[in-house]
């Protein structure tokens, strides 16, 4: 029953990410939590999976060239907060972070849904990508849930649909490839852990391509809503989940 249930997190958690770029870890490494009782188990299952789906949208297409032009800082700065928050994912409690990532996502859809329309220059987003990317790398590291630090980056500058989910998966196969290798250095994976991680990506895959399709049916607007829904049952997701679990 316990693999039945990571299965349907996986299902789920690809869905989301089909259709909006982000939500398999942040439906995986919360689900799995609960299931095996451990943040830090959480995390490191749910890493393959969360790699091979990256790679898979990511090969399908989606970014263009004018944002790489403008985000590429983002990547180098992440890899090296990668490294960072894969120290501070085996020596602190992690749910001290996901509950900061938790109440800073439901602050962030209250400003959006506010009547002000604020949106960031290219000049800016090359003057931040570098500290968001450091940013975004060390949260990775630490509790594999960066995507949400993303979204309201790249949501800053109103890219369309397919825009938004390219820049997210580019993110998240640098950040993914960094994140696997720090954790087999860190011999974070055992062989039950392995097998597991490695049978998640299939319904993975099938999650992905049924959100994809869908994603192709809605409207822009329809997909900014259901990103900004995604973001704040994430955010009060990780904070219920994680109030208790901090001494």
């Amino acid at each position: 029953m316990l693999y039945v249930l990571t299965f349907v997190a996986a299902l789920i958690g690809g869905f989301t990410f089909g259709l909006v770029g982000i939500g398999l870890p942040l439906v995986l490494v919360p689900a799995l939590s609960i299931l095996f009782g451990d943040v830090r188990t959480a995390v490191v299952v749910a890493s393959i999976p969360s790699l091979f789906s990256a790679i898979y949208i990511a090969w399908r297409g989606g970014f263009a060239r004018e944002d790489l032009q403008v985000f590429w800082p983002v990547f180098p700065l992440s890899i090296v907060g990668v490294f960072i928050g894969n120290e501070v994912l085996v020596s602190i409690n992690p749910a001290s972070l996901m509950l900061f990532i938790g109440g800073m996502l439901l602050l962030f859809v209250g400003l959006t849904l506010l009547p002000i329309r604020v949106g960031l220059t290219p000049t800016a987003g090359r003057r931040l990508a570098p500290i968001v990317g450091l940013a975004v790398g060390m949260v990775q590291g630490a509790v594999g849930i960066s995507g949400p630090l993303l979204a309201i980056f790249y949501h800053g500058f109103h890219l369309p649909k397919r825009r938004f989910v390219g820049m997210m998966v580019i993110n998240f196969v640098v950040m993914g490839v960094m994140q696997v290798l720090a954790q087999a250095g860190r011999k974070l994976y055992t062989m039950d852990i392995l097998v597991l991680s490695i049978g998640l990506v299939l319904p993975t895959i099938i999650g992905i391509q049924i959100g994809t399709h869908v994603q192709n049916l809605v409207q822009q607007r329809t997909f900014n809503y259901v990103l900004l829904a995604v973001l704040f049952l994430t955010g009060l997701s990780l904070i219920i989940q994680t109030v208790g679990a901090i001494p």
